[in-house]
Order: structure tokens, then C-alpha cells, then sequence
């Protein structure tokens, strides 16, 4: 595979952006695993890589610290760090999201045709129609991209080419003026400039940008390159287990074998645990364990998962107290 993979990261201890971040390129290392991975942080989040919190280091090629203007805070630093990244980066790249999920090889983006590639917002089609999008564009003062290309910018190729440095320019430059008028998303300033530069971006297959929450990304599920699940973008759309998902890798501090169990099956598990939401969940934990099994079968087996997770915790809690109180 000759384009290197690109992540930005920008975290702390009291989230668990890393803890994403470590889960994507864990999954990516088991499909890939002569790629070149490049991290890019901020020198704030650069500062937190230790302990624990460097187990990520042994699943990437380089750490990348930039700095970023101090007075922009955690959200803002990551919009920063991505509208820019082409001046951080030598070579072709594939960027993506630290919310993801890698399924297969991914050495098919050397042939991709085009200077730069994106997959189209929700799996919908390109044509910006949402009326709230659409305001939301209008809020940042972007506001005749109705019916223009809307892109998702979590997965991006990008050749090292003059075409894609003039389109991140671009869209730097929109995303702060866009981030003043109080929205920091990047996505209307990266549609802005793609309209200001005659539209360079190509389209990618849905299969590279898989967003399976939404009913136009499941389409894409089985055949998937990379799952976007969201970890949160803006619209509700967070799942029950996934939280617990990502404060067990936090404690442990690694990918253990529960979890690698559900990154080997992104289209069952994976999709169950990033799907279930409250309601459902309910509906299983208060459920006979022999209903689902003759009845939700897949509810059965995330139930299985989700157990195993909160025990191997209630372990690592259990044995922790245990020396606690022998040093008593």
C-alpha cells in the first residue's frame, strides 16, 4: 500500500477521543499491517501520551505534534488540525475519522482517480437538500449551497497535489470564518470551498465512509472498507453500549479479547453494539434469556458480549481491591 493512513487526534484524560483512536488503528493493524499510520496531535493532547494512554504509540508509524493557537478549545482544536492537515502531511493520504472501524485491506485507494475523494454525507445522494443543514450552512455564512455536493469528511484521499492544497487552503480559511460565526462544524465550509474551486472533489464508493446509522449506509455494511459509527455529531446519534465500550478500553488500557471479539465481526457484533439504543437495550436486559435466543438472536449474542465486558470490569475492580486491602 503506497498512501499512508492520517488520523488526527485532539484528547485528554477526561474523554475518550484516545480510546477511539486506539480501537480504529488496532482494527486497521489487523487488515494492514505494513502500512505507513501517521498520528497528527496538538501539543496539548501531545502531553497526555503517557502511561497507559501510549499503547496507541505501538499501532502507528509517527506521532505528529503540531501547535495549535492555545485560545481554541478541544472541538475547535480538532477542526484546526483537519482543515490543515495537508500542510502537516508529505505525500498521498488517506485520512480518517478516529470514530471507525477498520473491516479489510485497503490498498485499493492507490488506484483511486482524482486528487482528492470523499464519500457523500449519510450515504445519501450529493445534493445538499436538508433544510437543517442547510441552516446550518446559512448560520456560518455559507448560503446558496443548497442542491451543491455535501461530503462526509470523515474518510478523505488526498494526493499531494497542487489541486488538493488549494482546496484545504479553502477550507481552512472558510472554517474560520464559519468557526467566528459560532459553527464549528467543518462540513459547510469544506461544501463552500469545493463550490468556490469548481468542485475538485470526486466522489468515493459508499463502501470507504460506511455510515450504517443512517438507513442509506447499511446498504453498504457487509462490503464495508471502514464503519463510521459517530461517536457524537450533534445529532443523537450516540449508542447505549458505546460508551462502556470505550471506558473499558480506558482501564485496561489496551484492546483485550472481548474487544477484539467485536471488531473481528463489524456486520453482527459491531453494528449490534453500536446500534442498540436505550429503548432496545431495555427491551433485551429485561428480556428471558431463552426469548432471545429463539426470537433476537442478535440481541441474544450482544447481550453475551455486553456481559462479558461488564465482568472482565467487575474482575479487574474485584482484583484491584483485593491487593488494596492485602497492603492493609
Amino acid at each position: 500500500m503506497q498512501t499512508k493512513i492520517v488520523y488526527t487526534l485532539v484528547s485528554d484524560n477526561s474523554d475518550t477521543y484516545l480510546e477511539q483512536a486506539l480501537l480504529s488503528v488496532y482494527s486497521l493493524r489487523l487488515h494492514n499491517p505494513q502500512a505507513i499510520v501517521e498520528l497528527v496531535v496538538d501539543q496539548f493532547t501531545a502531553m497526555t501520551i503517557v502511561d497507559k494512554r501510549e499503547e496507541i504509540k505501538k499501532y502507528i508509524t509517527n506521532l505528529i505534534v503540531i501547535e495549535v493557537p492555545s485560545e481554541l478549545n478541544k472541538v475547535q482544536r480538532s477542526r484546526y488540525l483537519k482543515t490543515n492537515l495537508r500542510k502537516f502531511i508529505e505525500g498521498d493520504y488517506l485520512f480518517i475519522d478516529c470514530d471507525t472501524v477498520i473491516c479489510g485491506k485497503l490498498d485499493e485507494i492507490d488506484n483511486f482517480d482524482g486528487d482528492i475523494g470523499m464519500v457523500a454525507d449519510i450515504n445519501g445522494k450529493l445534493p445538499l437538500n436538508d433544510n437543517a443543514v442547510i441552516e446550518r450552512c446559512h448560520k456560518a455564512g455559507f448560503s446558496n449551497l443548497k442542491e451543491k455536493p455535501y461530503y462526509n469528511s470523515g474518510v478523505i484521499f488526498s494526493r499531494d497535489t497542487e489541486i488538493s492544497q488549494e482546496l484545504y487552503a479553502e477550507w481552512a480559511k472558510l472554517w474560520h470564518l464559519s468557526n467566528e460565526k459560532g459553527v464549528s462544524f467543518d462540513q459547510p465550509a469544506l461544501c463552500q470551498a469545493n463550490v468556490n474551486l469548481d468542485l475538485p472533489i470526486n466522489e468515493l464508493n459508499g463502501v470507504w465512509n460506511c455510515q450504517f446509522k443512517y438507513t442509506n449506509g447499511y446498504k453498504f455494511l457487509k462490503k464495508a472498507k471502514i464503519l463510521h459509527y459517530y461517536s457524537n455529531n450533534g445529532a443523537g446519534k450516540r449508542a447505549y453500549a458505546q460508551d462502556r465500550i470505550f471506558e473499558y478500553i480506558k482501564e485496561k488500557g489496551r484492546i483485550d479479547k472481548a474487544v477484539d471479539n467485536i471488531i473481528k465481526h463489524p456486520d453482527t457484533i459491531l453494528y449490534s453494539v453500536m446500534t442498540i439504543n436505550d429503548d432496545k437495550a431495555f427491551e433485551y436486559f429485561n428480556a428471558s434469556p431463552i426469548y432471545l435466543y429463539q426470537n433476537v438472536p442478535m440481541g441474544f449474542l450482544l447481550l453475551k458480549v455486553i456481559a462479558n465486558i461488564f465482568i472482565k470490569i467487575h474482575m479487574s475492580f474485584s482484583s484491584l481491591k483485593h491487593a488494596i486491602s492485602k497492603r492493609k
